[in-house]
């Protein structure tokens, strides 16, 4: 009996908290869905991670229903697909799924409502995303040609290449916000001591993700000839190129900080600091290079026995 009624005001603390959501997004006019959109399912993950999918899947209902009676539109689409984020979270952790599996449902998930707001639903109240890009992509140009110098790719390219680069930043977006939910909900649980896994952060990734990396790395060099002829993949290359170098980056600046400590070189920080100063997009590559051979080889390992 006491389980019963702790189970009913849990759930009505989750429905509050909410409806509290949509009440607070109508009056910052958006603030909550804009900036503390990875805040909103915790209520969600806490609930059916503790009592399961069947009596989370009430709690969802009457938050939805919620929505529909104190939220706009854009509220209810974007709270209503982070409480259905939320519900798939706390599934996961209920059930023990894997970190990759619980992450990427929930990118999936964030994804769509990104993309029916922004694409779909946009579009009926006036709000065209790609009239505002071809609105900026034509105020580049202008500049570029007032100052005297040429861009090197032509106007339709950059326009038909627009769409990919949308996809690939909402992705992007949309793995952020899951995984920093993710994040926060381990610290919660653990804080409240009502999840018994263990908070595991990964020294590096697997050795396959290196090659993976690096292939998207050359393809960023690649994807300069296939602007005009195909935008669309051009614009994915070095897109995920972009992306690629930067994460190869990170593990390299890392592995190089963690060799220099070995070594006891003290000076480290400042010459990573003049190498990005001197020459930023070289320096990113070099990093990014002695990342790749810190994710994928033993390189750095044989370093450190001698």
């Amino acid at each position: 009996m006491n389980n019963d009624v702790k189970k009913i005001t849990m759930g009505a603390m989750a429905v509050a908290f909410m409806g509290l959501f949509y009440l607070l997004n109508s009056l910052s006019a958006g603030i909550v869905e804009a900036y503390l959109i990875f805040i909103t399912p915790l209520p969600m993950i806490l609930y059916v991670n503790q009592y399961g999918y069947k009596d989370g899947l009430v709690v969802l209902i009457a938050g939805v229903l919620i929505g529909l009676l104190v939220g706009t539109i854009y509220s209810i689409i974007f709270l209503a697909f982070s409480y259905v984020g939320g519900y798939f979270m706390g599934w996961c952790f209920h059930n023990r799924v894997s970190k990759q599996v619980n992450i990427a449902i929930n990118t999936l998930i964030n994804f769509i409502a990104n993309y029916l707001v922004m694409f779909t639903f946009g579009s009926l109240f006036g709000y065209n995303l790609m009239e505002e890009g071809t609105m900026m992509v034509d105020a580049i140009l202008e500049s570029v040609e007032a100052s005297g110098l040429t861009l090197g790719v032509s106007r339709d390219a950059l326009i038909a290449a627009m769409p990919t680069y949308f996809a690939v930043a909402l992705a992007i977006m949309s793995f952020l916000t899951a995984l920093v939910t993710y994040l926060l909900s381990l610290i919660i649980f653990k804080r409240l001591r009502i999840y018994k896994g263990e908070i595991k952060v990964s020294d590096k990734p697997k050795p396959w993700v290196g090659y993976v990396l690096i292939v998207f790395m050359v393809g960023y060099f690649y994807s300069t000839t296939l602007m005009e002829s195909n935008p669309t993949l051009a614009a994915l290359f070095s897109s995920l190129g972009l992306i690629a170098i930067a994460v190869l980056a990170y593990y390299g600046i890392k592995e190089l900080k963690r060799y220099a400590r070995f070594k006891n070189f003290r000076y480290m920080n400042y010459v990573l600091i003049f190498t990005f100063i001197f020459s930023f997009m070289s320096a990113l590559l070099i990093y990014g290079f002695v990342g790749f051979l810190s994710i994928s080889s033993n390189f750095f390992t044989r370093l450190y026995q001698k």
